[in-house]
């Protein structure tokens, strides 16, 4: 793997050498490098209002993007000879990334909706509106982790081979 010469690299490109296999550990060290320096609880220093649960999220979110990115490349059935699986992993991520995002929209929503018109309590006040990091943050984002990786398994196993896609079931997952 090469950290820093990155002529050599781009040769094998050139040459046809560098196969999923030899691109995978690439994927994971970019993803983890974006995840850790895109997450706030390593803003503090930015006056960011941190508690327990940020560290928390970081190590959840390195672990369910690590094995979920492993679990998604052990989907592809012929690991030593395909070359496809970077490819698939980022075209099919984005449009289930944005997927999610509308669902979360709609949850976050439908949350508001509840405390706004049927339970205004000074609980759920706590944990909306109070700034930090809170356990529902933190179940909504480990949820949020696992369905775009289950979906993501199923979108890449699905496009190597005839099996249609359900989106809607998230529960069937193998």
């Amino acid at each position: 793997m090469y950290l820093w010469r990155v002529n050599k690299l781009s040769e094998e490109f050139k040459a046809g050498t560098v196969s999923d296999r030899k691109q995978l550990p690439y994927l994971l060290v970019f993803i983890i490098l974006i995840s850790v320096t895109a997450d706030p609880y390593l803003h503090s220093l930015l006056d960011y209002q941190t508690n327990s649960l940020d560290l928390a999220v970081l190590v959840i979110s390195l672990i369910i993007t690590v094995a979920g990115t492993i679990w998604c490349y052990k989907s592809v059935p012929n690991r030593e000879t395909d070359n496809g699986f970077i490819s698939r992993y980022i075209c099919l991520g984005l449009p289930l990334c944005i997927r999610l995002i509308v669902l979360m929209f709609a949850i976050m929503a439908l949350i508001t909706l509840f405390h706004d018109y049927i339970m205004h309590t000074d609980i759920i006040n706590a944990f909306l509106y109070s700034g930090e990091t809170n356990i529902l943050d933190f179940i909504l984002f480990i949820f949020t982790g696992i369905i775009y990786f289950v979906w993501l398994h199923k979108a890449i196993k699905s496009s190597y081979n005839d099996t249609e896609i359900d989106y809607e079931t998230v529960s069937n997952f193998r």
